[in-house]
């Protein structure tokens, strides 16, 4: 497990004037006066946009600077394939779109938000892409010309260094992995990364060794610290033209829910400011957001303990417990020691309130709870 970068001695905004407005002060009145619709609220705050809306924004990123120092460096440093890991909602795409930027001056960086269908699929993304003056009738006509039409094109356009970065991987058909290893291999000057979830290296291992034994460097991402919660917020409302005006309660009660993941962050913050609107406050508390029955916090997927994590991926699609057990049979000395310990474990995890189960005709079939699926299943 990767240790995660925790930056030490950041100020603590929260205490600042600016993010703290008390109720009846002179602003609050003039919110009041000014309510209106969302919109105009925002504007009231100085706001052009929605701060807290999924777009992805690198300019913002926060957090991850070991990780995202890592993964420049591997890049950098021509290592073939790159595997980048992390949770649901953590953060991988803005730390790949911030690496596309950064190295936008120094390497020719292509970047698919999903993976090809087919194999066939790179031959569409790829020729366009050289597509351009003089050699725009040079294209390839067959997957199997890709590494040789690449060298060419790297040649005649004196195009040294390649970066494709693929995202969600895990979602890749194994021919097309199977290709991404082929050009990998075969291209000079080209690195690939992979961003998935935390069980593709696993399925990588039982699916195609090959591939797996090539990737030199894996990183991981799992989420920010309180501090880097804080500056996240922080970072987004100066984005959209305003100040913080959470209050330190608010954003300890945000990290308490959000466990640190960026997206659920987002999400809380959103939802905070609607409340906020709705209430004409100028300042958002931990009063105006927390709601009595409020969910439990989101799970960490990285600190469930592994074999409960495995059965939890392995759940992301509904299996009765014979299905399990078939599945991780070489774990154990038989079936049916495979059978005691999952059903063990499950009862732990229904325990837990991850994982629910429904009768089957004389069995159960589980599923992960809505809970669960925020950590475990891809949005």
């Amino acid at each position: 497990m990767l240790d995660r970068f925790r930056p030490r001695g950041l100020p603590n905004m929260a205490k600042n004037a600016d993010i703290e407005d008390p109720p009846g002060s002179q602003n609050s009145e003039v919110l009041a006066k000014n309510k209106g619709s969302y919109q105009s609220w925002m504007s009231s705050l100085g706001f052009s946009r929605n701060p807290f809306s999924f777009e992805i924004l690198p300019e913002a990123l926060v957090g991850y600077k070991q990780q995202t120092a890592e993964l420049e460096d591997a890049v950098l440093s021509g290592n073939k394939i790159i595997l980048l890991l992390g949770p649901t909602g953590s953060g991988k795409t803005t730390v790949l779109k911030w690496l596309s930027k950064r190295l936008a001056g120094t390497r020719h960086v292509i970047y698919l938000p999903k993976p090809p269908l087919n194999p066939d699929n790179f031959i569409d993304i790829l020729n366009p892409y050289f597509e351009s003056g003089f050699f725009r009738k040079k294209r390839a006509k067959s997957i199997y010309q890709l590494p040789e039409f690449i060298a060419e094109q790297q040649k005649r356009r004196k195009m040294k260094y390649l970066l494709i970065i693929c995202d969600e991987a895990h979602e890749a058909s194994d021919e097309v992995l199977k290709w991404m290893r082929v050009l990998g291999d075969n291209v000079d000057g080209m690195v690939l990364i992979l961003a998935a979830l935390p069980r593709f290296e696993r399925d990588l291992g039982e699916r195609l060794e090959t591939l797996r034994k090539r990737i030199s460097v894996k990183i991981g991402v799992l989420s920010l610290t309180k501090e880097e919660t804080l500056q996240l917020i922080d970072r987004r409302m100066a984005h959209a033209g305003g100040k913080n005006i959470f209050t330190q309660d608010a954003i300890d009660y945000i990290y308490e829910q959000s466990t640190g993941f960026p997206r659920e962050i987002l999400r809380l913050c959103d939802s905070a400011m609607r409340k906020a609107h709705e209430s004409g406050a100028a300042a958002i508390s931990r009063s105006i957001i927390e709601e009595p029955g409020a969910m439990q916090p989101m799970i960490n997927a990285s600190s469930v303990p592994e074999k409960q994590r495995h059965i939890l991926e392995a759940l992301v699609n509904p299996a009765p417990i014979s299905h399990l057990a078939d599945l991780f049979a070489g774990r154990y000395k038989s079936k049916q020691h495979a059978l005691r310990a999952i059903n063990n474990i499950l009862h732990r995890l229904m325990k837990a309130g991850l994982v629910e189960r429904n009768p089957f005709e004389k069995s159960y079939v589980y599923k992960l709870s809505s809970r669960a699926k925020t950590a475990f299943v891809t949005r």
